[in-house]
C-alpha cells in the first residue's frame, strides 16, 4: 500500500479518536451524546469516499419508528429538493444509526424492541458503542442478521486505554477499520447479498 493510500484510510479514524480523547479529557462530556459530533465527522469522511457519497445526519426527523440517533443519506437524497423539511419524509438510504456508550454491548443493543422497530422501518441499522461498529438488517425470513462488524476494542477499559496517545495507534490497523466502515455504508442490497452468500 502506498503512503498516500494509507493516509487516506487512516486519517478519519485518527481524527475520530482525537476528538473522542479531547471530549473525555475535558471532563465536560456525557457518556453518549457528547460523542455524536465525532461519530458524525467520521461517517462523513468515510462517506466522501463512496459512490454515491453518504452524509450522516444526527437526529433526523422521525418517519414512523421513533427518533434514531442518526441517519445515513446518499447525496441524491440531499439534493432532491431545496425545501427546509426535505428530509422529513425520506428514509435514509443507507440506514439509521443507533449509538450507545462504550460500556454497552452491541449484542444486547440489537435485542431491544427499539432496534427491532428501526430495522422494520429503516431496513438496516448501524449500531455503535464508539468502539464497535456493526451493521444489522433482516434476512428473507425477517430475522435479524449481522452484515458487517468493525471492532476497535473488546471492552470499555481497553477502548479508553487505546484512545490514549501511543495506545490505539500501536495496536489497531487503521486500514481494517476504515475498510469496515466503508462496507457498513455501502448499498444495503449489495451488503445483504454478500452476507447471505458468506453464510451459505
Amino acid at each position: 500500500m502506498t503512503g498516500a493510500s494509507h493516509n487516506t484510510l487512516m486519517n478519519p479514524v485518527e481524527a475520530y479518536l482525537e476528538q473522542v480523547r479531547a471530549i473525555r479529557l475535558s471532563g465536560a462530556g456525557v457518556p453518549e451524546t457528547s460523542y455524536y459530533p465525532a461519530l458524525s465527522n467520521l461517517f462523513d469522511e468515510v462517506g466522501k469516499t463512496l459512490n454515491p457519497k453518504v452524509r450522516c445526519i444526527i437526529h433526523p426527523a422521525s418517519v414512523g419508528a421513533g427518533l434514531p440517533d442518526g441517519g445515513l443519506f446518499t447525496a441524491d437524497q440531499l439534493r432532491r429538493t431545496a425545501e427546509p423539511d426535505a428530509l422529513t419524509t425520506q428514509v435514509p438510504a443507507r440506514g439509521a444509526i443507533e449509538v450507545k456508550p462504550p460500556d454497552a454491548s452491541v449484542d444486547e443493543i440489537v435485542k431491544t424492541p427499539q432496534l427491532s422497530r428501526y430495522l422494520d422501518r429503516y431496513r438496516q441499522v448501524l449500531v455503535t458503542n464508539l468502539r464497535d461498529f456493526a451493521l444489522f438488517g433482516r434476512d428473507a425470513d425477517g430475522n435479524t442478521v449481522e452484515f458487517e462488524w468493525g471492532l476497535l476494542a473488546a471492552d470499555e477499559r481497553l477502548f479508553w486505554q487505546e484512545v490514549e496517545p501511543q495506545g490505539f495507534y500501536a495496536m489497531t490497523p487503521f486500514e481494517t477499520l476504515a475498510y469496515e466502515l466503508n462496507r457498513l455504508t455501502e448499498d444495503e442490497a449489495m451488503v445483504a447479498e454478500e452476507a447471505a452468500e458468506a453464510h451459505q
